[in-house]
């Protein structure tokens, strides 16, 4: 389906930057948090509609010096999404890109800043926003937008907001240990097909380390419905459904604790697909 030359999205977000009122905020050199409205016009409201979102985000900063800063900003939320793919009661089966009304929203942003003086700064920077469902409705190839921006931002009062500053408490290092439960669903063969249980089970131990990451180690188990169905189906591994409807693997990776919130970066390898 054709796509439009231009994209709209507004933004309205409420943000905290942080002084240092608490420990895990002087541990990541004082980042700003937020929630924010998004609202996504495609430009083409007889394929793709619209979307509208509400998306809470972090902003940390990597590089900070008297007159300049580099930042990033993550974030993940959920969307409402207009016009998807459907055969009744409206056709639009031009939209291959999204099969459902309710969607995960994912804006990450980079930008350099220019510190004028305690209330301009000169910003110039890219970003990108994925809209997709995991499949728990198809089609489902997702919407990414990217682009460059730049702006001026005004600070009535002050930029730099007086901080706390304090020696913090030595945190412990031990290692934990946990369980993990999970249930998914995904979308089976064709648009507007059956729904189908995906089971996720496995365990992990973690160990911290500078007082605010933790090393993750851990293993997982999965079994897909939808491949058991699929090989039954088409008589397919014939006794060893369940074995080939299942898959092993082994992961490791880092947690950035923000207070009660933890982000993850992890990576594996299966043992059994």
């Amino acid at each position: 389906a054709p796509l439009a030359k231009n994209t709209s999205t507004f933004e309205l977000s409420l943000i905290q930057k942080s002084r240092g009122k608490k420990d895990w905020q002087i541990r990541r050199n004082y980042p700003e948090t937020g929630i924010g409205l998004f609202y996504v016009d495609y430009n083409n409201s007889e394929i793709y509609g619209k979307a509208i979102g509400l998306v809470p985000h972090l902003r940390l900063r990597l590089i900070t010096t008297q007159h300049f800063s580099w930042s990033v900003r993550m974030g993940m939320g959920i969307c409402y999404y207009s016009n998807p793919y459907q055969r009744v009661p409206h056709q639009n089966l031009q939209n291959e890109t999204i099969g459902g009304y309710i969607n995960n929203l994912t804006p990450m942003q980079t930008d350099l800043r220019w510190i004028i003086n305690k209330h301009l700064e000169f910003q110039a920077g890219a970003h990108l926003i994925h809209i997709s469902n995991g499949s728990f409705r198809r089609p489902n190839f997702g919407i990414n937008i990217w682009g460059i921006q730049t702006g001026i931002r005004y600070f009535p009062v002050s930029n730099k907001p007086q901080k706390i500053k304090r020696n913090l408490p030595e945190l412990k290092n031990n290692f934990k240990f946990y369980p993990k439960v999970a249930i998914a669903f995904v979308e089976q063969g064709q648009p507007d097909g059956g729904l189908s249980r995906v089971y996720n089970a496995g365990f992990y131990t973690t160990k911290r380390y500078w007082n605010k990451n933790k090393l993750i180690l851990g293993a997982d188990y999965t079994y897909n419905t939808a491949t058991y169905s699929y090989l039954k189906y088409n008589e397919l591994k014939r006794g060893e459904e369940n074995k080939y409807s299942s898959q092993a693997s082994i992961y490791a990776g880092n947690e950035f604790e923000l207070n009660r919130v933890g982000i993850v970066l992890q990576a594996g390898v299966y043992l059994h697909k």
